[in-house]
């Protein structure tokens, strides 16, 4: 039972639908990590946007004669190396949220750590008080 309570615990902690039924103060490093997955969805979207303009230019420039054509593939170049900076945002993007999940598991394995602690302690409290009956 533990073990699924645990498990269901979890779940409810990292949706964005019921946040109130989860643990109140990783509320804010949930919000953080789902604002991080949309900040990452724009920028792959954008990335991509912008190699298929950089094709579009090229492809359009192709019959646009050599004066202007020399122009265009310089301006592809540098749509291409727009496109390549915010994949690599992307990847960095990806790469700070998996470690801020990490920051959340950590944080929830303490908050069970602290409730465990506070149960013994409790547990020990009730003992003591029945041994001092005796």
């Amino acid at each position: 039972m533990s073990v699924f309570r645990s498990t269901f615990s979890k779940q409810i902690a990292h949706t964005t639908i019921l946040p109130a039924l989860g643990n109140k103060d990783l509320k804010l490093l949930q919000d953080l990590i789902t604002a991080e997955k949309f900040a990452v969805s724009s920028s792959q979207k954008l990335a991509d946007d912008w190699a298929k303009a950089a094709d579009a230019l090229k492809a359009w420039g192709a019959g646009e004669g050599d004066d202007l054509g020399d122009v265009l593939d310089k301006s592809r170049e540098l749509l291409v190396l727009v496109s390549a900076a915010l994949a690599q945002l992307s990847t960095h993007e990806t790469a700070i949220r998996v470690h801020m999940k990490a920051v959340r598991t950590r944080e929830e394995n303490l908050d069970e750590l602290k409730r465990r602690r506070k149960q013994v302690g409790t547990k020990a409290e009730a003992a003591d008080k029945k041994l001092s009956k005796m």
